[in-house]
């Protein structure tokens, strides 16, 4: 897993296990801790985005940035 749409993906993977019964107790209540994840990683890259383009940095599309950081 290397970019935030990797991250998001895998995290919503815990959704179907969910749909799908394939989860219970801890597990099936950690669902809504990747629910908060995934808004947390959207609203992280889009801050993370605007401030490049205010800097003039060309930005990866939305779910591409890397996640060991900003290559510049």
């Amino acid at each position: 897993m290397k970019t935030t749409g990797e991250l998001r993906k895998n995290l919503a993977d815990c959704f179907v296990e969910a749909k799908e019964w394939k989860l219970s107790g801890d597990a099936l209540r950690g669902v809504i801790g990747c629910a908060n994840q995934i808004n947390i990683s959207i609203s992280t890259e889009v801050k993370a985005r605007a401030q490049l383009l205010k800097e003039g940095v060309a930005c990866e599309t939305l779910g591409g940035m890397p996640l060991d950081g900003i290559d510049k």
